[in-house]
C-alpha cells in the first residue's frame, strides 16, 4: 500500500484527504484532467469494517470533500461519490472515485426554489456565476465572457452542465475545473510552443494509439439560429475545406443564438468535429513532468513523429487530457492529445497524414 507523508515540502509527494482530513493507507491512484472536461480520481484503499475510523471516512452517498495535494499545493478538489466494496480471496479493498466540485452541474437540476431559470441580457459571466451559487461553486473565467445572451431560459429539467456548455460553444469556450474546485472557462491555447517534442518508438515513448471517427465528418456545417415573430431565423454554413468532392452535410440547432453570433457558433462546432475526427493516445510516459520538469498538464502542445500511426511529420498536437497514475511501484502519466484548434474553430492547415 502506499503511504504518504503529511504536506511535505517534496515537490512530488501526494497526500490524500478526505473531509480535511489526510487518509494514509490507499493505493492506485488514477486522476484525470482535461481540458473540457471535470476532473475525475480513482482509488482504493483496505477494507476495514472493524475500525470506526474507515466506517466513518468511507461511508456510501455521503458526498464528502476530496482533496489530493501534490507537494502542499492543491491538484484535485472534488467529491467523494463511488464506495464500493471489492473482495477477492486475496485481499478485501474499498474501491472509491470521485470528480471535481463542478461535475454536480452534470449530474443534477436547477433547484425549484429558483424558477423562473430566465436569464435577459446577461453575460456568460453572470449566468454562469448565479447558477455555480446554487451550488456553492466559485467561477473562474481566464478569457473574455463575450457579449451578453439577448434571452436564454435554463430549462427545469435540462442539467445546468449541458446550458451552460452550448453558451459557451457560443462564445468559443470550453468547460473544466480548477484544482482548486472552481468552474472554469477558457480557450484552448495557440499552437506555436510545445512542451515537448517526441518520437514514436523513441524513449519515452513506447506506444502511440490512434482513434478515428469518420462517422462525425462532415463537408459543411450549417447552424440555425433563433426565430422571431413573423421572421425566418437566420443560418450560417461553414465549409469544410479539408473535404472537397464528398457530400457530408451536418446541421444543428441554435435556438437561443442571437443572429450575430451564429457565424462563429458554427465555426466553433467545426473545430470540435476536428476534435473529434481524430485523436492520439500517448500511455504510460515514465514520470509525471515534461521535460522543463513542470506536471504534465492539459491544454498545452506536444509535437511529435509517429509514422506508424499515420503522424508522418513532426505535428503540433494538443493536450486534451493527462491521466496521472501511482501505484507503489508505478508512478506514470498518459496523454490523450487531437488537433490543434479542436476548441477554437480553426481548420487545421495540415493534417498529420498529409504527403
Amino acid at each position: 500500500m502506499a503511504r504518504v507523508a503529511s504536506y511535505t515540502r517534496d515537490a512530488d509527494e501526494v497526500s490524500l484527504l478526505i473531509n480535511g482530513v489526510e487518509w494514509r493507507f490507499w493505493s492506485a491512484l488514477v486522476i484525470q484532467q482535461s481540458i473540457d472536461a471535470y476532473s475525475t480520481i480513482a482509488f482504493a484503499a483496505p477494507f476495514e469494517a472493524d475500525r470506526a475510523e474507515f466506517r466513518e471516512t468511507f461511508r456510501p452517498f455521503s458526498f464528502q470533500l476530496l482533496k489530493v495535494l501534490l507537494g502542499g499545493k492543491d491538484l484535485f478538489t472534488g467529491t467523494l461519490l463511488d464506495v464500493v466494496p471489492d473482495h477477492s480471496a486475496s485481499e478485501s479493498l474499498v474501491q472509491v472515485t470521485g470528480y471535481g466540485l463542478p461535475g454536480v452541474l452534470a449530474d443534477v437540476n436547477a433547484p425549484a426554489s429558483e424558477v423562473p431559470f430566465e436569464f435577459d441580457g446577461w453575460d456568460l459571466r453572470r449566468i454562469a456565476t448565479t447558477i455555480a451559487e446554487w451550488y456553492g461553486l466559485v467561477v473562474e473565467f481566464e478569457a473574455e465572457e463575450g457579449a451578453p445572451f439577448e434571452k436564454v431560459a435554463l430549462e427545469p429539467t435540462t442539467k445546468p452542465h449541458e446550458f451552460l456548455s452550448d453558451l459557451a460553444l457560443q462564445r468559443g469556450l470550453v468547460m473544466n475545473d480548477t484544482p482548486e474546485g472552481a468552474l472554469r472557462f477558457w480557450r484552448s491555447v495557440e499552437p506555436g510552443n510545445p512542451v515537448a517534442k517526441f518520437a514514436a518508438r523513441t524513449p519515452p515513448v513506447t506506444t502511440v494509439s490512434p482513434s478515428f471517427n469518420p462517422r462525425r465528418y462532415y463537408s459543411e456545417i450549417t447552424g440555425y439560429g433563433k426565430t422571431k415573430r413573423d421572421r425566418d431565423g437566420s443560418q450560417y454554413t461553414e465549409q469544410n475545406t479539408r473535404l472537397s468532392g464528398v457530400i457530408r452535410p451536418h446541421s444543428f440547432d441554435l435556438k437561443d443564438t442571437e443572429p450575430a453570433d451564429v457565424p462563429g457558433a458554427v465555426r466553433a462546432n467545426m473545430g470540435r468535429m476536428f476534435g473529434e475526427m481524430a485523436a492520439y493516445s500517448i500511455p504510460e510516459l515514465p514520470t509525471w513532468r515534461d521535460p522543463a520538469d513542470r506536471l504534465w498538464t492539459h491544454n498545452t502542445t506536444i509535437e511529435i513523429t509517429a509514422p506508424d500511426v499515420m503522424i508522418y511529420h513532426p505535428t503540433e498536437l494538443l493536450i486534451r487530457r493527462v491521466s496521472l497514475e501511482l501505484e507503489p511501484d508505478r508512478k506514470v502519466a498518459g496523454l490523450d492529445v487531437v488537433l490543434p484548434g479542436s476548441y477554437s474553430g480553426e481548420i487545421p492547415e495540415v493534417l498529420p497524414w498529409d504527403g
